[in-house]
């Protein structure tokens, strides 16, 4: 009997998440362009990032990590003095073969392509990107494949989907938006899922997204010294809170299937959030105000 109460509650969460979602999101034109004081923090995620688990609030408008980031930036003005928004486009079911770009030769298109593969995207201008996806991989269908442009090899090599390839997919999305500028905080997954094939394969994803990260800036930081001082990268790239070594079900941040994050769960990552965008959040900020000090420094100069 408790069993048919909660497979009940957690339907009717779904589809509240999925009625939130297409109701109370923010429309495109509550964000504004990107200016001298005006910023963007996006969050690129699937069914962990958007609040499946965060069952405490069910019917209520504020889930997952974007509502509770978004709340705590607004909060935090005695850090940053400008104003900062926080842009959600986590979907339940997306996979990093619905994010990644598409490779050279490949149709059709992708999220990637729809945010920040056109100029006029409401999040093109971001300057911090968020990416935190994979879990669902092993979701991935032959038509959704088909209608991706067949992009790759079938994705369903086993049953729980192939971990390389997700790791290839979410590199290459990291990787356009790092040459876009941005900065990146490439997250690995939190959970690990109630089965051993789920956490056999989360868990092999978050150790070479590590290990991506890791060789990705070593081979950045080799070549920026052989080259030119005065030539600065493009973007930045970050590992988010890394969770999945935690022993997270003592700590009781997680769902009845270990997957997803509890409401106690998506407080804390937040938080973690809050507290590693601080610098980078700054960083902008400086160079905002180091563009508008510049021209004033040239002029004094030049008087002299």
């Amino acid at each position: 009997m408790l069993w048919i109460f909660f497979s009940l509650y957690n339907f009717i969460f779904v589809v509240w998440l999925y009625f939130v979602r297409a109701i109370f999101r923010n429309p495109v034109s509550f964000y504004k362009k990107a200016s001298k004081l005006h910023h963007k923090i996006v969050i690129i995620g699937d069914g962990i990032v958007e609040g499946q688990g965060d069952w405490k609030r069910l019917f209520n408008t504020s889930l997952g990590l974007g509502s509770r980031l978004e709340k705590l930036v607004a909060a935090n003005k005695t850090k940053h003095r400008q104003f900062w928004q926080v842009a959600d486009l986590s979907e339940s079911g997306s996979t990093s073969y619905d994010w990644a770009p598409l490779e050279s030769g490949n149709k059709g298109f992708t999220f990637y392509e729809r945010y920040f593969g056109n100029a006029s995207s409401f999040v093109y201008d971001s300057e911090i990107v968020i990416v935190c996806i994979g879990s669902e991989d092993h979701k991935v269908s032959q038509i959704r494949h088909r209608r991706l442009g067949g992009m790759v090899e079938n994705p369903n090599e086993n049953n729980w989907g192939n971990p390389e390839k997700t790791a290839e997919n979410i590199s290459r999305l990291c990787e356009r938006l790092y040459d876009l500028g941005k900065i990146v905080v490439l997250t690995p997954l939190p959970g690990s899922g109630d089965n051993l094939g789920s956490r056999f394969r989360i868990r092999k994803l978050n150790q070479l997204l590590r290990d991506w990260v890791f060789q990705f800036n070593h081979q950045k930081k080799s070549k920026a010294k052989q080259e030119s001082n005065d030539k600065k990268p493009s973007g930045e790239l970050l590992l988010g809170p890394d969770w999945e070594k935690d022993k997270l079900v003592k700590q009781g941040i997680t769902s009845d299937n270990l997957l997803h994050l509890s409401s106690n769960g998506f407080d804390k990552w937040s938080s973690e959030f809050m507290e590693l965008l601080e610098k980078p959040i700054l960083r902008v900020e400086w160079k905002v105000c180091e563009k508008q000090l510049l021209p004033h420094k040239t002029n004094k100069n030049k008087s002299q």
